[in-house]
């Protein structure tokens, strides 16, 4: 038993450095890609780490409620985001939306490779 809280510890680790680090990455080439100006990488390491902080936030928040809370917690949550990306890079709305776009496909890879690595700590775990 030991084992698995040591491997669930280490997959919740990993797959908060794989967003941040990927989510980072992902987002400041979607600021370039988008013609944001002064798009650096420790601004992009800090709207990923708002983003995500905003997004767990609010879907606790709203999960409570059936269906309808999820709707609107994602609808807030993109909201926020987006002016959280629009604040950071000092820019505008159409070209925060685009960089959230990327960090939300950087979110997708990020948890397809969380769960790679949960499921080589299992493995190796097992043997």
């Amino acid at each position: 038993m030991p084992e698995a809280i040591s491997v669930i510890c280490g997959f919740l680790f990993t797959t908060a450095l794989i967003v941040i680090f990927f989510g980072g990455f992902l987002m400041l080439l979607g600021a370039k890609v988008a013609g944001v100006n002064n798009a650096v990488f420790w601004k992009a390491i800090l709207a990923t780490i708002a983003c995500v902080a905003i997004s767990l936030i609010i879907s606790i928040f709203f999960s409570v409620i059936p269906v309808i809370g999820t709707i609107i917690g994602f609808m807030l949550s993109l909201f926020i985001q987006v002016f959280i990306i629009k604040t950071t890079f000092d820019t505008s709305v159409g070209k925060a939306l685009l960089t959230w776009i990327f960090f939300v496909v950087a979110q997708i890879i990020s948890i397809i490779l969380a769960f790679i690595a949960l499921s080589a700590g299992f493995a190796i775990s097992l043997r």
